[in-house]
């Protein structure tokens, strides 16, 4: 990775007219630490105030011979929830470090390999650890409560951009602050190939929704760990760079997938009157209602390509494909015996312009 690429980290901080009114939850948005990168170290201590100690944000470079010794140690262990993460033509392998005496979590360690071999590309052990629920379990925080946020490959604990350059941790809160701290958290940011260069930062209301290549996707509302499925309906997602400069604005999105592809809807009011229509528990629409649904069209778009495929009628599935993260497109069909095959049309890859694959499709076939 080239110095020039990891000079523009992010800081984001909760907006100092919000943070009395805003949630517990909202404020998950604002502990993320976005981490560019390479093999080098750095760290930042944040200013020291009224009502805080000071924490130092440190990430620690590791030789391989370090890793060996550390995946061979019985206080490392996987992440659970984020055991290995595809990035391009890599694969990230999240292990969290445990003291040896008391189980709580010290660190966690992010180790890159190349997808075809499994040589190592660059590893680093992060303090204060990551925020995975098996280490909150032993430090009563907050975000516990918020398991299906936190477990969300697009917005939780780990977001990873699509080229595995860079990315964003909800780190583990200070003990013993969590009362003071929890209108105050912020994000801090390691510049790891100078560690002396001020942070960047900017304020955001907003909820972290997703990632592009080199940009963030910001929501209004808590964004649904469980896509479609959750029915929540569409939303207008705002598009910033690292400094939090708006880029874009992107209506309509239902759907948030890893790799930086979302799904956009064609009449995001019906698709919303739909949705609160089912949260009210309400079992007929009316048939203005169904023939604006029955005309809906979907597509998916690359946020940061431009791209964008039709998908109308199709399942969207997240699946990591041969060159990284990506997304598979597919029919479902039923025979005769009620037995549902699914049938891969074309995948995605987010290494490229975001064209359609069709080659071997059979890599993806399942029942």
């Amino acid at each position: 990775m080239s110095q020039q690429a990891a000079r523009y980290p992010h800081r984001t901080s909760a907006a100092p007219g919000h943070r009395r009114r805003r949630s517990p939850r909202l404020l998950l948005a604002a502990a993320l630490l976005a981490l560019p990168l390479s093999a080098c170290a750095g760290q930042l201590t944040s200013a020291p105030n009224q009502a805080t100690h000071e924490v130092t944000v440190k990430a620690t470079a590791l030789s391989a011979e370090q890793v060996t010794s550390m995946e061979a140690d019985a206080n490392t262990g996987p992440d659970v929830d984020f055991t290995t993460l595809p990035a391009h033509n890599s694969t990230i392998t999240v292990l969290i470090n445990w003291q040896k005496k008391y189980r709580k979590p010290v660190g966690t360690t992010l180790v890159s390999r190349n997808r075809s071999d499994g040589a190592l590309k660059w590893a680093v052990t992060i303090t204060p650890p990551g925020a995975s629920l098996n280490a909150l379990e032993v430090t009563e925080a907050p975000q516990q409560n918020v398991s299906d946020l936190m477990t969300s490959h697009t917005s939780g604990e780990i977001v990873i951009s699509p080229d595995g350059r860079r990315v964003s941790l909800i780190l583990t809160p200070h003990h013993g602050q969590l009362e003071e701290r929890l209108a105050e958290q912020e994000s801090y940011v390691v510049i790891l190939d100078d560690p002396s260069a001020p942070p960047s930062s900017f304020a955001t209301d907003q909820w972290l929704a997703g990632a592009g290549t080199d940009s963030l996707l910001l929501s209004p509302q808590p964004p649904s760990p469980y896509g479609l499925e959750s029915n929540s309906g569409a939303t207008t997602f705002t598009q910033v760079d690292t400094s939090g400069k708006v880029r874009a604005t992107i209506k309509g999105v239902e759907a948030v997938h890893p790799g930086g592809w979302v799904t956009q809807v064609s009449d995001p009011a019906a698709v919303n009157a739909s949705a609160n229509l089912a949260a009210a528990g309400e079992k007929e629409k009316p048939a203005s209602l169904n023939a604006a649904l029955q005309g809906l069209t979907r597509q998916i778009v690359n946020v940061s390509t431009g791209s964008s495929v039709d998908v109308t009628g199709t399942i969207v599935e997240e699946r990591g494909v041969p060159t990284g993260p990506g997304v598979v497109v597919g029919r479902t069909s039923t025979d005769a015996s009620g037995e549902t095959t699914s049938t891969p049309v074309f995948w995605l890859s987010s290494a490229d312009d975001g064209h359609p694959h069709t080659e071997n499709l059979e890599q993806f076939t399942s029942k």
